[in-house]
């Protein structure tokens, strides 16, 4: 619609060019401050013998969820693609306990674990950010430090009373590490941008140590800049043992950042891809109808 597009970043001025003149790449390059093929971290590679973390045994949700078995190993990122309504969420949900396991068994590296609720999910080491933040994932209208001292109570609370200094160290971690743009921990949730409002899910739990995450469209909805910072967070967790699990719709995220990729089709889990085998015509023929390779 313009005619004319300015760029800032960081509250300063970076340029302004005719949009006849620039190119998409070039306005994401002076956005975020590099080019367009360094927004996803390079991959280091997963060794084929890398421990696994994190295992998913014939999981199920009657009803909801087909059978579905899958691993993760250390230092890698396992991305679920399909199309809308293929089951991805949902099974997602099920490993978190917010819709019954009826089949199937979890693990952690190499131990049986019992999740039964988000509850038993959480004290496993299950951490889980949600699709819609807004709805599932904060709430809004308290502070910055509400919504990460949420799942922290814990570890900054001493015979059912929370410690303020507690608090406010875990809170100005999870600000700092997050690079969270904010004035400070008392600042509204609903205040924040998109991107923002993302880091403060991921500071909660990361205040947690989680063993597993599991990120269900984690850049939805934020722009460039903050979606780059993602990555990189997500890259970190992984190089630091973290069985990272993501989830999204945007094929050239899921092919950027995951290691291997698993397809979903009609509530099932249908090929798990090696990084090598994924492309964006593999997805979509193992997600439209192709032959199943799980």
């Amino acid at each position: 619609m313009a005619n004319r597009v300015t760029v800032l970043r960081d509250g300063q001025y970076i340029g302004d060019a005719s949009v006849t003149d620039v190119s998409e790449d070039r306005l994401i390059e002076m956005m975020v401050g590099r080019s367009f093929d360094n927004i996803y971290p390079p991959a280091p590679g997963v060794p084929a013998d890398a421990p696994v973390v994190f295992e998913a045994r014939g999981v199920a949700s009657r009803g909801v969820v087909k059978p579905s078995s899958f691993t993760v190993r250390k230092g890698e990122i396992l991305g679920f693609a399909g199309l809308v309504g293929s089951g991805r969420t949902e099974l997602a949900k099920t490993i978190f306990g917010a819709l019954p396991l009826t089949d199937g068994e979890l693990y952690l590296n190499g131990e049986k674990i019992a999740v039964d609720s988000c509850g038993s999910a959480i004290a496993a080491g299950i951490a889980f950010v949600p699709e819609d933040r807004k709805l599932e994932g904060l709430s809004l209208d308290h502070s910055i430090a509400d919504n990460i001292a949420a799942s922290n109570y814990g570890s900054i609370s001493r015979r059912g009373v929370i410690r303020g200094k507690s608090v406010r160290q875990l809170v100005e971690d999870g600000i700092g590490k997050l690079r969270i743009k904010t004035p400070g921990g008392h600042t509204s949730a609903r205040a924040l941008s998109g991107g923002n409002q993302q880091k403060v899910i991921l500071a909660r739990w990361l205040g947690r140590e989680p063993k597993v995450i599991i990120l269900d469209e984690p850049t939805r909805g934020i722009d460039v800049g903050a979606k780059s910072e993602i990555y990189a967070i997500m890259r970190e967790l992984a190089a630091r043992g973290v069985a990272v699990i993501m989830i999204s719709s945007d094929l050239p995220e899921v092919l950027g950042m995951s290691d291997r990729v698993a397809v979903m089709r009609e509530r099932e889990l249908v090929a798990i891809l090696d990084r090598g085998q994924a492309s964006q015509e593999s997805i979509m023929t193992h997600a439209a109808g192709g032959s199943k390779s799980a």
